[in-house]
């Protein structure tokens, strides 16, 4: 008995850790491909690239843990910046979701998306109309479920999570701003 409790915590772990690992690596393709439609979408442009943000190291010890840098972006079409995008993934009850974060050049959220959500229960923060409470917000901006973020019956760790999510991104943003990175 003891050695099955022991063989599923090294499973658990294992997963664990190959879900840190992959979130730490160039996004998938497939999830490439709906943020860049994503990006084309939001600013109606057919042609532009992505630049990594890049940033000094003591920069790192100031952003939020969950935040990745190597997945923040700057947009550019015709050699100008027209906005940054944020490629993240979140904790839901057992796994993890993928979301994007759209922001104009001045800083203010453009457009929220889940772009894949992998459990049977929580899917609703992926409706245009939950993730709409985000759209137009500075980075100044702090998120509270029950005040200023709608609740949703039957999502309720989503919600936190998507929210606890946008606050980190904000944050990071901020500490960037702060920073004279962006």
């Amino acid at each position: 008995m003891v050695l099955i409790v022991f063989m599923k915590k090294i499973f658990f772990l294992t997963v664990l850790s190959a879900l840190f690992l992959e979130s730490s690596v160039a996004p998938p393709d497939r999830l490439e491909k709906k943020l860049n439609q994503l990006i084309s979408s939001d600013f109606s442009v057919t042609s532009f690239e992505l630049h990594e943000i890049g940033y000094p190291e003591h920069i790192k010890a100031s952003l939020p843990n969950a935040f990745l840098l190597a997945d923040f972006f700057r947009v550019e079409s015709s050699s100008e910046t027209i906005g940054f995008a944020y490629l993240g993934q979140g904790p839901s009850k057992t796994d993890v979701y993928d979301f994007a974060v759209i922001f104009d050049a001045n800083l203010l959220v453009r457009s929220v998306k889940i772009l894949q959500y992998r459990e049977d229960y929580g899917g609703e923060i992926a409706s245009k109309r939950w993730l709409r409470q985000f759209l137009g917000k500075s980075t100044e901006s702090e998120f509270i479920v029950g005040e200023n973020i709608a609740a949703i019956s039957g999502a309720t760790i989503s919600v936190r999570s998507m929210t606890a999510m946008i606050n980190q991104v904000f944050d990071a943003v901020e500490v960037l701003k702060t920073g004279n990175i962006l």
